[in-house]
């Protein structure tokens, strides 16, 4: 995961550490990345892609101390 992903990661904790839901903070996360950087949430690349998710979760779980909430239909990476 690359500097631009983990401060616009910080920034969106920033004003939404409250939220655990996955896919509200992907949609957030996504709103505030450049083109070139939300390319790589839909990377053909399953495995890239799952890799990502999985770093974006994990930090995102580090700064707020509560594990992330992934709905039923949705694979927790």
């Amino acid at each position: 995961m690359n500097e631009k992903i983990i401060n616009k990661i910080r920034e969106v904790y920033a004003y939404a550490g409250h939220v655990d839901d996955w896919n509200i903070i992907k949609r957030e996360l996504l709103k505030s990345l450049p083109s070139q950087e939300r390319k790589k949430f839909g990377e053909s690349d399953i495995i890239a892609k799952i890799e990502l998710e999985s770093q974006v979760a994990a930090l995102w779980t580090e700064l707020s101390g509560r594990p992330i909430i992934f709905r039923e239909n949705e694979k927790q990476h």
